[in-house]
This record gives structure tokens, sequence and C-alpha cells, in this order.
């Protein structure tokens, strides 16, 4: 019976199939550094503006990095889309103003 694909959890239950990555983002948070945060009932503010031409540049590779795991979440967690969406705008050139306003 399959428990563990691609790092999603498979439960089977008597009402159906439950997927979960809490294994996934576990080792997220840990790697990042953000294991002991608080969590936000809404990621990010519909209304906020990003521009990319505000704050300190930010390491790129770690940033494309951190935005591709984070799109793999998402098959797991939808809610969470908009806020990956607006996010990976700004692959090319992240300031840290942007993870400020995010966060």
């Amino acid at each position: 019976m399959l428990r563990y694909f691609l790092g999603i959890e498979v439960a089977h239950r008597a009402d159906g199939v439950v997927l979960s990555q809490q294994k996934y983002v576990l080792v997220l948070l840990t790697k990042t550094g953000m294991l002991g945060y608080r969590h936000k009932a809404s990621p990010i503010d519909p209304k906020i503006k990003l521009t990319e031409l505000a704050g300190e540049k930010v390491d790129h590779e770690r940033y494309q990095r951190l935005v591709g795991w984070l799109i793999y979440l998402t098959y797991t967690h939808p809610d969470i889309s908009f806020a990956i969406i607006v996010v990976s705008r700004y692959m090319h050139d992240l300031r840290k103003d942007y993870m400020d306003a995010v966060y």
C-alpha cells in the first residue's frame, strides 16, 4: 500500500484517501530556519503593491529555490497559491523589502 511518494504522504481511510506534505513542510521550515515562526491566517494581503525598485537585493539562487519548494507545496495546499504567484513574479530581481512586505 502506498504511504509516501515524492514528498507527499498518502493516508488511506474508510472515507477516502488523504494527501499531506507535513514531512515536506517540516524539512522546508528547518532548511529555511523558520521552524519556530508562527503562521498567518492569510499569507499575503491581496492589496499589497510590490515594486522592483525598492529595498536591497537578496540572494537570488536561495530565493528561487524557496519559491520552487513553495510551488511544490501548493499541490496539497492550494490556499497559498495566490501568495506564491505574487512572490514568483519577482524571481528575476527580488529585493529585501519584498520579503518584509510578505512576512
